[in-house]
C-alpha cells in the first residue's frame, strides 16, 4: 500500500478522471419530461452469498465487497453474489454484441479491423515499463502518436500501455520531460521518475504480504497487487469498472442495460490511440492442462474482447491436472476454444441464449446473455496479461509432486464461451461458457506482434524491450541459418517468429534449478512461426552492425509473412517491420557524466551493483528485497537510453508513422 499511497500525491491525482465515464440517471421528470412509470422490482437473485471467509462482528468490506457477518462467516449483502471468495453486484442479464471473427474472409469487429500501422509493446514487467516510457516520451516529442493506428502490448508492455490510454494525465506528468544526456548524474537519475516510470518502482511483495493477510483468495492476490502498482496513482484501479471504447458507446450500454446506469466504464483518453489490444492466454480448463496444442492467446480491448480464431481451424483436447489416479477426471476431447469476441463489458458472461442455426448471422446483431459474475476491469486485464507464474503453476501441478490445491490457488481465472466450428470454417452455435484457467499473454506470445498480425497490419514497430544481448555480427550476418546452440541463447519471443523455436531447459528461471523445460513452465511459443528462417540472420545483423558502431539499436526490414493456420493468419503479403530493440547504446552511455557512465560499465565503487545489468534487468528479483521492483535510478537511466534511441533514429520512425 505505500506506493499507491506515496502516488496519491502526485499531480497525476486528477480529481476529475475524463477517461472514467460515471453517468448516472437524471432525476425523474427533469425540465418538464413526464415520470417514468414504476416498475417491478427485479426477482431477489438466487445465486450463492456465502464467501467462506471467517468473521467476527464484521467483515473487511475493501478486500471482500459488500458484506455482512453472520454466524462467524462473510456473507454478500442482498443483490449480491460470492465469485471465488469475494462479493460482486447480480447484474442479471446483458444485451450485447457478439462478433464470429473465425469467418470466411475472417472479420474483426469495431476499432480493430482497418489497422495499418501498429505500436507493439513487449512483455518485460518493470523493465518493460521503463523502456516503454522513454520510447512513448520521445515519439510524443516527435509528434507521431497520431500515426499510431493500434497499440498491442502484453504483459509489462499492458502495464505502460494501459496507464498511457487510460489516465488522465498530462504528457509531461506521465511520461516526463525530455532528457540530456549529460545532465543524468547518480544524483538525478535517483530522483523519482514521472507517473509512468513511477509504477515500476512499486514493491509488490508488501502488497502480496497484505492482500493475504487480509484474507483475499490467492487467485485474486496478483491482480489486486497490479491494480495498486499500476494502476491506483491514476484513480484506475476498480475492480468493478468497465471497459468501452468511447463515450456513445457507454450510452448505447446503458439504454439497453439500465442496471449499468450508475456503473463506471474507463475509456481511452482523447488524442492517444483508441485501439489498444492487451494479450493473454486461455490456458485450460479448471483442473485440466494447458500445453502447445491448446492454449490459445486472449485479446481484450476496449470494445471487443475474446480469442478470436480457432487454433488450426480445429478443436483441441485436455488432459487432467490430477496426479492421484484414483481421483483423475477423463480428458476433454474435441473442445472447441475461440473463434470470435464479444463486447468488453460482457466477456465472462454466458454464451448467447438467441437460437439460430448458424452462430456468424448474429454478428452486428444485439444478443440476450447471463451477465458476467464480475466485471473485466482494467484491473483484471492487465493482471491477467502479466500473470506470468500462472503457466508455471498450472503446468508444475502435473510436474512436480506438490499439492495441486496449493498451486492451481494462485492461478486467475475466468469463465469463456466459445463459437463452435462447422463445415468449411463457419461458426454453427456456441459451446457453453467453463471456467478455465487464463495466464500471462508471454505464455503464447511475449511480443506482442502476432496479435496484430492476425489483424494484417501493414506496418509494425515493436519495442522489444528484451533482457537479451544482441550476438555478434560475426555470429549472424552472412549466414544463411542461425546455428541452434546460438538460436538457445536469443530471446525466444524473437527466433519463435522466425521458425527457430525449440522448447529447452528454462536458463533464465525455475527450469534452471529443477531441471525443466520451457515447456513445463508454461511457455507454448511452438506455433509462432510468421517470417521465414532465413529472415532472421539478415535482421540480427542490422541489429548487431549498429550495437557494435555504437548507434541505436533500431533497424527496419520488409518482411513476408508465412500462413501460419494456428493464429488464423493467411500470410501471403509484404509487413514492414520495425524492431526497436534494447541493448546499450553506447552513443548514449558515451554522453553521461563520468560517474554515470562508470556505474554502467561497473567501474563505480559508488553504486556498484544497481545499474550493472544496464539495460538487461531482470524481469524478476533484480532487487533482491523485491520480486517486481527497479529502483529510481534503474528506471530513469533505461527510459532515458530507450527515449534517446528513437530520436536517433528518427528517420526510421517519421517513415512508420508518418512525418
Amino acid at each position: 500500500g505505500a506506493a499507491g499511497a506515496d502516488a496519491a500525491g502526485d499531480s497525476c491525482q486528477a480529481d476529475d478522471h475524463a477517461s472514467v465515464l460515471q453517468l448516472r440517471s437524471e432525476a425523474a421528470g427533469a425540465q418538464g419530461e413526464r415520470p417514468a412509470a414504476p416498475t417491478a422490482p427485479p426477482p431477489p437473485s438466487s445465486c450463492p452469498r456465502r464467501t467462506g471467509t471467517r468473521c467476527f462482528l464484521s467483515c473487511k468490506q475493501g478486500i471482500l465487497g459488500p458484506t455482512s457477518c453472520s454466524q462467524g462467516k462473510c456473507v454478500c449483502k442482498p443483490g449480491y453474489c460470492n465469485v471465488k471468495g469475494v462479493c460482486f453486484k447480480d447484474m442479471g442479464k446483458f444485451k450485447t454484441k457478439v462478433a464470429p471473427v473465425m469467418n470466411s474472409p475472417a472479420q474483426f469487429p469495431g476499432e480493430q479491423k482497418g489497422i495499418k500501422t501498429a505500436l507493439v509493446l513487449s512483455g518485460g514487467g518493470s523493465r518493460s515499463v521503463a523502456f516503454c516510457q522513454g520510447v512513448l516520451r520521445a515519439l510524443e516529442q516527435l509528434q507521431l502518436t497520431g500515426g499510431v493506428d493500434a497499440i498491442s502490448a502484453v504483459s509489462g508492455g499492458a502495464w505502460a500501455a494501459s496507464v498511457y490510454t487510460y489516465a488522465n494525465v498530462s504528457i509531461n506528468d506521465l511520461l516526463g520531460k525530455a532528457t540530456e544526456p549529460a545532465a543524468l548524474t547518480l544524483a538525478e537519475i535517483a530522483k523519482p521518475p514521472a507517473a509512468m516510470g513511477k509504477t515500476a518502482t512499486a514493491r509488490s511483495l508488501p502488497l502480496a504480504a497484505h492482500y493475504i493477510k487480509e484474507g483475499l483468495p490467492l487467485n485474486r492476490v496478483w491482480v489486486h497487487m497490479v491494480k495498486d502498482m499500476i494502476l491506483k496513482p491514476f484513480g484506475l484501479d476498480g475492480v468493478d469498472a468497465y471497459l468501452a471504447p468511447d463515450a456513445k458507446a457507454v450510452e448505447r450500454i446503458r439504454r439497453d442495460n439500465p442496471q449499468l446506469k450508475d456503473a463506471t466504464f474507463h475509456v481511452p483518453v482523447a488524442n492517444r490511440p483508441k485501439t489498444v489490444v492487451m494479450s493473454g492466454t486461455t490456458l485450460a480448463p479448471v483442473g485440466y492442462k494447458p500445453s502447445p496444442d491448446n492454449a490459445v492467446s486472449l485479446q481484450f480491448s476496449s470494445d471487443f474482447s475474446g480469442s478470436p480464431f480457432w487454433p488450426d481451424n480445429a478443436t483441441v483436447d485436455y488432459q487432467t491436472t490430477v496426479l492421484d489416479i484414483n481421483d483423475r477426471k477423463p480428458g476433454l476431447k474435441g473442445r472447441a476454444i475461440g473463434g470470435g469476441m464479444v463486447e468488453s463489458f460482457a466477456w465472462g458472461g454466458g454464451a448467447p441464449e438467441r437460437s439460430k442455426s448458424s452462430a456468424a448471422a448474429v454478428q452486428e446483431d444485439i444478443v440476450e446473455v447471463e451477465a458476467p459474475s464480475e466485471p473485466l476491469s482494467l484491473a483484471r486485464v492487465i493482471g491477467i496479461s502479466s500473470a506470468g507464474p500462472a503457466g508455471a503453476l498450472q503446468q508444475a501441478s502435473s510436474v512436480i509432486k506438490i499439492a495441486k490445491t496449493a498451486l492451481g490457488a494462485l492461478i486467475p481465472e475466468g469463465d469463456i464461451w466459445s463459437y463452435r466450428p462447422g463445415e468449411a470454417g463457419q461458426p454453427v452455435g456456441f459451446q457453453k461458457e467453463a471456467s478455465y484457467s487464463v495466464g500471462d499473454g508471454g505464455n503464447i506470445d511475449n511480443s506482442g506482434v502476432l496479435a496484430m498480425v492476425q489483424r494484417k497490419a501493414q506496418r509494425v514497430v515493436w519495442v522489444c524491450a528484451t533482457a537479451y544481448a544482441l550476438p555478434a555480427s560475426e555470429e549472424v550476418c552472412g549466414k544463411s541459418i542461425i546455428k541452434r546452440s546460438l538460436a538457445q541463447n536469443m530471446d525466444p519471443m524473437l527466433t519463435a517468429m522466425f521458425g527457430y523455436y525449440e522448447p529447452s531447459v528454462n536458463v533464465h528461471g525455475i527450469g534452471d534449478m529443477l531441471g525443466l523445460t520451457d515447456t513445463d513452465v508454461g511457455q507454448f511459443l511452438q506455433h509462432n512461426e510468421i517470417f521465414a528462417r532465413v529472415d532472421l540472420p539478415k535482421v540480427m545483423c542490422d541489429l548487431a552492425k549498429l550495437r557494435e558502431a555504437g548507434n541505436a539499436t533500431v533497424a527496419s526490414r520488409t518482411l513476408a509473412v508465412q500462413e501460419n493456420p494456428w493464429w488464423g493468419i493467411p500470410g501471403g503479403y509484404d509487413l514492414e517491420f520495425v524492431i526497436d530493440y534494447n541493448d546499450k547504446f553506447e552513443g548514449f552511455v558515451d554522453q553521461l557524466p563520468r560517474e554515470t557512465r562508470d556505474a554502467v560499465r561497473g567501474q563505480s565503487w559508488a553504486v556498484p551493483f544497481e545499474l550493472a545489468k544496464f539495460p538487461h534487468y531482470l524481469t524478476c528479483f533484480q532487487n533482491v528485497l523485491d520480486a517486481t521492483a527497479l529502483t529510481n535510478a534503474q528506471v530513469n537511466l533505461l527510459s532515458a537510453q530507450a527515449e534517446h534511441m528513437v530520436l536517433a533514429a528518427a528517420d526510421i520512425f517519421r517513415r512508420a508513422f508518418g512525418s
